[in-house]
């Protein structure tokens, strides 16, 4: 065909096996273009994947009466490594005859890929579009803006700051008073609607940073090492039969490990950003099949950090059920929305029970495009984790739906197909340490850190002496807490007596040298008349003077 160039790798053999070659490879780049969307872990765009809530039905005897929102931040520049690996693989490409190789590389440009965590603008859209369908389905959840009605909060990072904003832009426009044709005596009431949003500093975040506010977890080994089991997957013949292989005969060079991941990331952000990847087509270069696998190695990381293999990890965003108790048990209940990360929405998705596997497989993984914790549908840019109080209006009774990414979710350990009760999420926070006691869970030396598990127990059968035996050694931890307390008091009182103690002897050396200074004449010198025979004078010793 007069569209393949000549340096197009052929191998030699029969016209008949070229051609076949050449289909192959054809099929495998057109099925990447329609399969490759959603396989992006954590970096998914979230219109690939998400439901719509305008479709969820409920029960006619069901009144929504509350709700809390609990969202990732929007899709979003990737980083300074991710934006380095794409511009190294973008230079190896053209090295290597890219350009006439895939001819739209001729006339692509290649954009700045900024190396920060901003919003892209698809990023803010999302929350601004989340926002609009979740107003169409609840109107009744968004009653007229005031301060004191609204509990609105983000993260210190300002990607979550300006999706919470993009958010209730979304959810109050054209209902504000700012307008161009307002005035002092003339306010309207279709304009624009500045909402507070309550941001704390990161080291005191203990709601929504939890994880960067825990040593225990922090310094745990799974925490320390949860980038090393992508490099499992990375080092075995399997990743090199099925990625490394494969995407090197697409581009027409040998490519390694890093080629490949900035590839990825080129393929990713053309999804996350069409305008600012200036229509790229990347994705056209990494076969399904690869893809998927490269996708199932990108999620381990976040899996091992945040979801069931770190108990520690997941159990300390009980603090975000404490929060919602809090705000539902509280009446009227005013509209709560949380905006934060990944590391915030994935724990308490694992706390919950949802999309539990058996295992992780990682040196025999046939099966990894089956497991059910596939982060790309769980936790995309925009993920939000919604939770609304339905109240039966003949008995009363309160349900607590669950929405995860605008699709209704079932919570294992909740019994009515309603809902879940309230005291039913009390019930899970009541199983972490201390029910939900951050400063024992986070303190390295309480030995529940020290656990690490690869499932969650939560849906076993009960063992009566379980709790009893695990109040027993939180109580034996607080009074080690306590002892450790008085202690420490003892300590300071010590120190302050011997403080003490130093004062008073320097100032009796104080009043001594003093004393010494001011009657030397008299202790060191002698007239003639005060010395009988045969002294007939005192002479001063130079260093006394």
């Amino acid at each position: 065909s007069s569209g393949i160039n000549a340096e197009w790798p052929l191998r030699p053999g029969t016209l008949e096996m070229n051609c076949v070659r050449l289909l192959v490879v054809c099929c495998c780049l057109l099925s990447s273009q329609a399969s490759a969307s959603p396989y992006f872990s954590t970096h998914t765009p979230y219109e690939l994947v998400r439901g719509d809530i305008g479709n969820v039905t409920w029960n006619e005897e069901l009144e929504p009466v509350k709700i809390y929102f609990l969202a990732r931040h929007g899709s979003r520049h990737l980083g300074e490594s991710a934006t380095t690996l794409m511009n190294t693989f973008v230079d190896d490409l053209m090295a290597n005859g890219g350009a006439s190789r895939f001819p739209w590389l001729e006339t692509w440009e290649r954009p700045v890929y900024q190396p920060d965590y901003q919003l892209v603008p698809q990023g803010m859209l999302e929350h601004y579009n989340i926002a609009k369908r979740y107003k169409a389905r609840f109107p009744a959840l968004s009653p007229p803006y005031y301060p004191s009605s609204y509990s609105i909060r983000a993260t210190e990072k300002l990607r979550t700051s300006q999706s919470a904003a993009s958010f209730m832009f979304g959810l109050f426009e054209n209902e504000g008073h700012v307008d161009d044709l307002a005035t002092r005596t003339n306010i309207t009431n279709f304009g624009f609607q500045p909402t507070a949003i309550q941001i704390e500093s990161e080291d005191e975040d203990m709601l929504l940073r939890f994880m960067d506010n825990c040593p225990a977890y922090e310094n745990s080994e799974i925490t320390l090492s949860h980038k090393d089991y992508e490099d499992i997957v990375i080092v075995t013949d399997k990743y090199k039969q099925i990625v490394l292989d494969p995407v090197s005969e697409v581009v027409g060079f040998s490519v390694d490990v890093d080629q490949v991941d900035g590839l990825y990331h080129l393929c990713a952000f053309e999804e996350v950003s069409p305008t600012e990847s200036d229509f790229s087509s990347f994705c056209d270069m990494i076969p399904p099949t690869a893809l998927e696998l490269i996708e199932y190695k990108s999620g381990l990381g976040r899996y091992y950090a945040s979801s069931y293999p770190n108990k520690l990890g997941y159990e300390i965003s009980c603090v975000i059920l404490k929060d919602l108790v809090e705000q539902f048990s509280v009446d009227p209940s005013v509209p709560t929305f949380r905006f934060a990360h990944s590391e915030t929405i994935v724990p308490v998705i694992t706390l919950l029970g949802l999309f539990k596997d058996v295992e992780i497989l990682l040196d025999e993984y046939t099966d990894y495009t089956n497991v059910g914790f596939r982060l790309s549908e769980i936790d995309p840019f925009a993920t939000n984790l919604v939770f609304i109080v339905f109240k039966d209006v003949s008995s009363n009774v309160e349900y607590i739906k669950v929405f995860l990414n605008e699709k209704e979710v079932t919570i294992p350990s909740c019994n009515s197909s309603s809902g879940c009760l309230l005291s039913e999420l009390q019930d899970i926070i009541d199983t972490t340490p201390g029910s939900c006691n951050v400063t024992m869970m986070c303190n390295e030396e309480f030995p529940e850190t020290e656990q690490v598990s690869t499932m969650s127990t939560r849906d076993e059968p009960a063992v009566t002496e379980e709790p009893i035996e695990n109040n027993l050694l939180i109580d034996d931890f607080e009074e080690e807490l306590l002892r450790n307390k008085l202690e420490e008091n003892d300590i300071v009182v010590l120190n302050i007596y011997i403080f003490i103690g130093m004062v008073v002897l320097s100032a009796l050396s104080v009043v001594s040298c003093g004393f010494i200074c001011l009657n030397r004449a008299r202790i060191f010198s002698r007239t003639e008349e005060s010395y009988t025979q045969p002294m007939l004078s005192y002479q001063k010793m130079p260093f006394l003077d």
